[in-house]
């Protein structure tokens, strides 16, 4: 899904570009484990070259997108979210956020607030998806805590999972 251009406040969710700064960055996130590993899920130093890959299979999905978050004061990336699309009960199509990450110069400032809230509206507006998931390492203390204040709910916990050395995953919901 190309061409997302989603504003709230002072957050704009927009399409990834290949400019090098943007690859740069989104590298750097990928790659540092111990600052971003919770938010990636990636445990493996990726190349340009992967992330390219994966930016090209995210954009001939039809059920995944994926953003770069933006600040309206610097054309610079200051983040990613990625999103896949499921269908549920009753064909009612959920959006999972796979990913949130807000680069760590950025945090605490609001931006993943703002991203969540814009990309909830755009769900809810132009997808019309009544629900949003997403999965939080049971480590993640931050992440949950995040999670619960923007008013997703515990739906429930998977016990283990070998891609986190089997510590289990809290699966949080929210109704648009």
């Amino acid at each position: 899904m190309k061409g997302i251009s989603i504003q709230h406040r002072n957050v704009i969710l927009g399409d990834i570009s290949t400019k090098t700064e943007h690859l740069l960055s989104v590298q750097e996130w990928y790659n540092d484990v111990n600052g971003y590993g919770l938010a990636t899920g990636n445990h493996r130093i990726m190349s340009i070259n992967n992330i390219m890959d994966d930016l090209m299979r995210i954009e001939a999905s039809k059920n995944e997108f994926i953003c770069g978050i933006f600040s309206n004061h610097t054309p610079l990336i200051i983040g990613i979210v990625k999103v896949a699309l499921y269908y549920e009960i009753e064909n009612q199509q959920i959006a999972w956020i796979k990913s949130l990450l807000v680069d760590k110069r950025y945090r605490r400032k609001g931006f993943a607030t703002c991203s969540v809230k814009a990309l909830e509206i755009f769900c809810r507006q132009s997808l019309n998806i009544k629900q949003v998931c997403v999965s939080v390492a049971n480590e993640n203390t931050a992440g949950k805590r995040f999670w619960l204040k923007n008013n997703y709910n515990e739906r429930n916990i998977i016990k283990t999972d070998a891609v986190i050395e089997k510590k289990g995953v809290i699966i949080l919901s929210k109704m648009l």
